[in-house]
This record gives C-alpha cells, structure tokens and sequence, in this order.
C-alpha cells in the first residue's frame, strides 16, 4: 500500500521552480511543471549535484554542472556525460491543498 507524505502546499510552487525537501531521510526535488507535479531524487547521478540548483526546460530537469539531463516522468537519463545513470522519481498527488510524496510503489 501506498503512503503518502504531505511536503508543502500548491501555493507555494511557482511553475518551474524546484524545491528540495526530506522525505524519510530521502533528499527529493518537487517541481510544479506543464499543470503536474513531479519527484525525484534531487542529487544528480553523475556527481552528487543538487538538482534544486537546476531547471526544468522541456520536460527534463537538467543539471548545471555537465549538463545531464532526465525526464520528469520517468527519470531516464537524456543526455549528458557517458556514465550517467537513471534518476529514482517518485509518485505525486494534491489532497485538498497539499502537495503529496510517496516514495513507496
């Protein structure tokens, strides 16, 4: 079963913008993008960058450092140096005026 774990409300995303929290000692990056909300590991796979520091540009988030860069939905890796790997994403929902986690399924 699914659990899900409250992280702010909608009002405080802006469109693009991505904020870093701590879901049970998991560092993630929430992003509100295209009228969705996305999560994902926020630490690139390649050097341990925090993503937050990053942007979101046509449906990936990209990191700034060597230019790596992973689909929102799925976190597959596309683009950026040859040892890069995937990007853990996990699942969102709103409840009421909650932006929901769940790094559970």
């Amino acid at each position: 079963m699914e659990s899900y774990v409250s992280v702010a409300k909608v009002e405080h995303f802006r469109e693009g913008k991505i904020r870093r929290y701590f879901v049970d000692g998991t560092e993630i990056g929430v992003v509100s993008w295209g009228g969705r909300f996305y999560a994902f590991g926020n630490r690139c796979p390649h050097r341990d960058f925090e993503l937050h520091f990053g942007y979101v540009e046509g449906d990936c988030v990209h990191c700034p450092i060597h230019y790596a860069n992973f689909d929102l939905a799925s976190g597959r890796a596309m683009g950026g140096p040859p040892d890069i790997g995937d990007l853990p994403v996990y699942r969102t929902r709103v409840e009421g005026d909650d932006v929901q986690v769940s790094l559970t399924g």
